[in-house]
């Protein structure tokens, strides 16, 4: 048994290559034990220089989900990972397709579960402005469930590239300034992060946009886990909201609704069309139909056609009759083409005919 040392925050490049030394070693998973730089441990380090030298690759779906997997908090990932690594260095070469396989069924977990975290994080953090030096800068705390940081600052870094900002994690801290990405130790959580001015207006908006008669709890705390709550000024107003919006429906059922603005029959009325044309004068169909200009049709060489047409419905009677007259001044030449075909088909018959009589 061999103790590997690897960071607990360990990124993609630093497993590679302790992964990629135990491998060239041939050290089996079961002699494999990943443990943190200051762990005490009584197992020797993986042995040194150099050893089998053969390169060898990993299917492209084991690699999206290697890099998300590192980032998982479980202490287990690492070994899961070199497990797998190992059985596909050793033949397994579709293993990272089999869902049913329990080491990937669980990496597979792993990945979904940071990627949920990502997206959670550029969801829910919140910056508020702080004067510094003369200058703004924009602070923001959040508490990922995940070693997440480097892997969801760049989103910020691309929507936010004209600020100076700070994001403080339990994990480790963010600083964005003159263009410039800096990842820091972990920071403790402020005592106070609230904005007077920008809480409110965020609050008073977050109320005008509640729908209570479309209140759905469990996917709202599906969407939004409780454990974000403590950090979002919002979620305090949440509980009575959800607790009157069953009165507010009712008050709604009761109420009259509200009257439209005064223009806004003469703005129906400019786009109404005639919902029943049955009883409607064909003179004034024609008519309706001449002066519409509700769309570029009514522009030059457009000239709308309220034909009835008898045998080629949803096509206007000029139209027919030009192709009538059309067809009828090429007949002669059809003809002509007709005769001609039906004379090249009979020539071997007639030259055979011709070469009978000869013979007789």
């Amino acid at each position: 048994m061999y103790a590997v040392r690897i960071a607990v925050d360990a990124d993609e490049a630093e497993f590679r290559a302790v992964a990629r030394q135990s491998i060239v070693h041939d050290l089996a998973p079961e002699q494999v034990a990943f443990i943190a730089p200051d762990e005490p441990t009584l197992f020797p380090p993986p042995p040194d220089g150099p050893g089998a030298t053969t390169a060898f690759s990993v299917p492209q779906q084991l690699g999206i989900n290697a890099r998300d997997a590192i980032c998982h908090r479980a202490a287990d990932r690492f070994a899961l990972l070199y497990d797998v690594l190992w059985r596909i260095r050793h033949g397994a070469r579709a293993l990272a397709d089999n869902a049913a396989d329990p080491a990937v069924a669980r990496l597979n977990d792993y990945a979904r579960a940071v990627r949920r975290d990502i997206h959670k994080m550029h969801a829910f953090l919140r910056f508020r402005p702080r004067p510094v030096d003369g200058r703004m800068l924009y602070v923001a705390w959040f508490e990922p469930q995940h070693f997440i940081l480097q892997r969801a600052v760049p989103f910020f870094v691309d929507r936010f590239a004209q600020m100076d900002w700070l994001i403080a994690t339990p994990l480790g801290t963010a600083a964005w300034s003159g263009g410039e990405l800096r990842f820091g130790p972990p920071a403790a959580k402020p005592e106070s992060e609230s904005d007077s001015v920008l809480d409110d207006v965020w609050l008073t908006y977050y109320r005008t946009t509640f729908n209570p008669a479309r209140v759905r709890l469990k996917a709202m705390v599906n969407e939004m886990p409780r454990h974000y709550w403590a950090n979002m000024p919002e979620t305090a107003q949440i509980p009575a909201m959800v607790a009157g919006a069953e009165d507010r429906v009712a008050r709604m059922n009761q109420t009259a609704p509200d009257q439209p603005p005064r223009f806004a029959a003469a703005i129906a009325g400019s786009f109404a069309l005639p919902l029943d044309t049955a009883d409607t004068p064909l003179a004034r169909l024609r008519a309706e139909v001449r002066d519409c200009r509700r769309c570029p049709l009514h522009g030059r060489r457009r000239r709308a056609c309220s034909a009835k047409v008898r045998k080629a419905p949803g096509r206007c009677s000029s139209a027919s009759s030009r192709a009538t007259r059309k067809i009828s001044r090429d007949a002669p030449s059809l003809g002509r083409l007709a005769s001609s075909s039906t004379a090249r088909w009979q020539k071997p018959e007639s030259r055979a005919r011709r070469s009978t009589s000869r013979m007789r």
